[in-house]
């Protein structure tokens, strides 16, 4: 009887574990499936902590999510919104494109190994780790129709996309860390980083000649370049590239790819800081730069620049005395005529008598306003004021403030030398003056596009005699001014 009993008991123990599998349980799927809302959850995959295996073509519309996934060769998983706890391996093809009308994706909790196609309206990668997302075949996001749409794909910790394609339509990738991108093209979308940093090894943006998907302008947003980043678009006016707000580079640009077309547009539409290599020279392309304040304090050699109109009175270019914009550069007058008189600091310029203001390159010694007269029916208009400054002796102490301060110079008093820091919360022209205890202007520190950013000044008074001194710093929007005291 003793027998009998535990004999029962075992066959229930049985039971129980085969109608409730096992953490880590492995189910392969190879005769269609998940049809249905209830087959996921009650039939092939009894929770999320099943690793699955697709060897078919299957629905996954209302599933319940697993462990780790993988589409083999033969397997193509298509039409539904699927979370995978674990990794994604994909050999085969996920394809979310097939319904059109609905809101299909992926969300994967740890990485991704893609050497298939993987077409996905929605990429979401979650959980407070690092993500290496690695394609050795096309990784494409569409257009997105739901409210999500500016941010179909988020990158949570450190992400590396290495190899592959990165096809945005009009969707929005965005991060908050440090994106990698190991020979890695990423075409069309916005490129939004929060302020994070963008390290091509090398990277690609803008290349609409990766297959026939028509991206429009690949926008790079609220980022920081390092590395290698290769920027360029196919130059038709409706695709290339753009260079959106709060951009700096500090890594090298580059045009160093085989195929490359012949004739391409990059676009530069706010403010742009260029803090390393800046280097499109090859023949036919060409920045068009409409922001409202360029500064190049690396080294720029592109081989056409164009600085258009930007909606407004004044466009400011800066630059260090030791750097230049070498390359063609042109200032095009926002206003067309029929007759045009360049002039620099009011003064007419010989033979600058068409609509564009053509340097072989534009250094220190070409500080100054620039603006075009222009006879526009009969009646002679002004251009827009470009003005090209030369800034030195100014460190960037790369700090974001929240607003304008001028703080007090130390030492103070001081014999010869002191050191002044200011913050300012955008980007400008500023203009700082030493003055005397009569009111009379002694020397210019700062005259010229300074960045947003914390800043110093070294100022020496080895020529001054001793006295009460003032300096004044003025924004377009903040005056401020301190007292200083030379000692002999």
């Amino acid at each position: 009887m003793v027998m009998k009993d535990r004999f029962f008991v075992l066959i229930i123990v049985l039971l129980t574990l085969q109608s409730n599998p096992s953490y880590g349980q492995s189910v392969t799927i190879a005769d269609g499936g998940w049809h249905q809302a209830t087959t996921w959850s009650n039939n092939q995959v009894p929770d999320t902590n099943t690793d699955v295996i697709i060897r078919h073509t299957v629905d996954i519309y209302n599933n319940g999510g697993c462990r780790n996934l993988v589409i083999d060769s033969s397997g193509l998983l298509f039409n539904g919104l699927i979370k995978v706890y674990g990794s994604l391996k994909n050999y085969g093809f996920f394809d979310a494109y097939r319904n059109a009308s609905s809101y299909d994706g992926i969300q994967v909790r740890d990485s991704i190994l893609n050497f298939g196609k993987l077409h996905t309206e929605i990429l979401w990668l979650w959980g407070n780790r690092e993500h290496v997302i690695t394609s050795k075949d096309t990784i494409m996001i569409a257009d997105m129709s739901s409210p999500d749409s500016l941010n179909p794909v988020k990158l949570a910790g450190t992400v590396i996309f290495k190899g592959g394609w990165i096809l945005l339509h009009k969707a929005r990738l965005s991060f908050s860390d440090t994106l990698t991108l190991v020979n890695t093209t990423i075409d069309g979308g916005i490129i939004d980083g929060s302020g994070a940093i963008v390290k091509g090894e090398p990277g690609l943006f803008g290349w609409s000649g990766a297959s026939s998907f028509n991206p429009q302008h690949t926008t790079l947003r609220n980022l920081r370049l390092t590395g290698a980043n290769n920027l360029y678009g196919n130059g038709t006016g409706i695709w290339g590239l753009k260079i959106a707000e709060n951009v700096i580079n500090r890594g090298a640009i580059y045009d160093r790819v085989l195929g490359q077309p012949e004739y391409t547009e990059i676009y530069i539409t706010n403010s742009f800081i260029n803090e390393g290599s800046f280097n499109i020279a090859q023949r036919g392309l060409t920045l068009h730069i409409s922001g409202d304040y360029t500064i190049n304090r690396g080294s720029w050699q592109n081989y056409r620049t164009l600085f258009e109109d930007n909606g407004a009175d004044f466009q400011y270019i800066s630059m260090p005395t030791d750097s230049a914009f070498r390359g063609g550069v042109e200032f095009v007058s926002d206003l067309e005529g029929t007759s045009y008189q360049w002039t620099k600091n009011g003064y007419s310029i010989a033979g600058a008598t068409t609509r564009t203001l053509l340097f072989t390159g534009l250094s220190s010694i070409d500080a100054g306003s620039y603006r075009a007269k222009v006879v526009v029916n009969d009646s002679m208009l002004y251009s827009r004021t470009i003005v090209v400054s030369a800034v030195s002796d100014i460190a960037d102490e790369t700090i974001m403030p929240a607003e304008f301060l001028l703080k007090q110079n130390y030492p103070n008093p001081f014999n010869p030398g002191t050191i002044i820091h200011f913050s300012l919360p955008e980007t400008g022209f500023t203009r700082g003056v030493v003055y005397d205890i009569l009111g009379r202007e002694i020397k210019t520190l700062v005259n010229g596009i300074i960045s947003a950013g914390s800043h110093r000044i070294d100022f020496n008074a080895s020529g001054l005699p001793s006295g009460v001194y003032f300096f004044r710093l003025q924004t377009e929007n903040n005056i401020s001014v301190i007292k200083m005291i030379v000692e002999k």
